[in-house]
């Protein structure tokens, strides 16, 4: 074997072009297959950050002719489905995302921030790296609490671990730091369409309830009950929602996390990874 790696070194360097280019070839395979595989692991192969994962489901609704998807689903749609629907159990609401603006020296800098309703990271399966998350309580004085993501703890706070029941300044509000975001954690959400790219990372999240006269709320999400398939419990919400559909064109239906947090990704990932794994055989 030794004298066949010489053989190949002296034939290599007798042609220094092949050598290069056979080299520079080789490294671009190698290194668009390896930025191949660290995204798709990502996009369709590592875990959600929420426990359980595979029950956790997101509302859409969806036009029954044009088939165009909105994540905002009607209030009453999600009531009947909190108070009858025997496969899931609360449902969480997850409000717009916003801007407020942070004075940081001599610049201002644009906060992301969004509001959920108390259940909502209990829904997901959440656990708070520090402090807590919040209950039912807190939703009576919506104006006071905030959680930190752990992104913002760390680059805003320096990781302080005095932060939780301390008042800061977030963006513009003053508010009491309850708890901090597990590392890694990512909303199942949307991104903002107007204005801004939202990231799916806000750097806090506050808590807020349905305001009175609403008729719809941003993005649900949901937790089917151990046992319960997708198939049953999109068969009952259907049941649920048709006598409440009269003179409407819209369904609601289940999409699971990855399918909002990847809708166009996953289709490309899959194929690109397929064409790589063709190049290694």
């Amino acid at each position: 074997m030794l004298h066949d790696l010489r053989l190949a070194f002296r034939r290599l360097r007798k042609a220094p072009l092949f050598t290069s280019v056979a080299v520079l070839t080789l490294a671009l395979a190698i290194g668009a297959n390896t930025a191949i595989f660290t995204i798709a692991d990502a996009v369709l192969f590592r875990p959600l950050p929420y426990a359980d994962p595979d029950n956790v489901y997101v509302l859409a609704t969806v036009d029954a002719e044009s088939r165009v998807r909105s994540r905002a689903v009607r209030l009453e749609y999600l009531q009947a489905i909190h108070d009858f629907h025997r496969g899931v159990g609360d449902v969480g609401l997850r409000g717009p995302t916003t801007f407020t603006y942070h004075p940081a020296g001599d610049e201002t800098q644009n906060v992301e921030t969004l509001a959920v309703t108390p259940d909502y990271f209990r829904v997901l399966g959440v656990q708070a790296a520090r402090g807590r998350l919040f209950e039912r309580s807190d939703a009576e004085e919506p104006g006071r609490v905030a959680v930190l993501t752990y992104e913002s703890w760390q680059d805003r706070f320096g990781g302080d671990e005095s932060i939780v029941g301390r008042a800061v300044r977030l963006g513009s509000e003053t508010r009491e730091v309850i708890g901090v975001l597990p590392r890694g954690f990512i909303l199942p959400t949307t991104s903002l369409r107007r204005l801004y790219y939202a990231t799916g990372r806000p750097e806090y999240v506050t808590v807020t309830l349905p305001p009175p006269g609403a008729v719809q709320f941003d993005e649900a999400v949901v937790r089917l009950e151990p046992g319960v398939t997708l198939e049953q419990a999109q068969t009952e919400i259907d049941t649920l929602i048709t006598p409440l559909r009269v003179g409407r064109n819209d369904l609601v239906v289940l999409e699971g996390p990855r399918a909002v947090l990847f809708p166009t990704g996953r289709p490309v990932m899959r194929f690109l990874v397929a064409a790589a794994a063709l190049v290694f055989r």
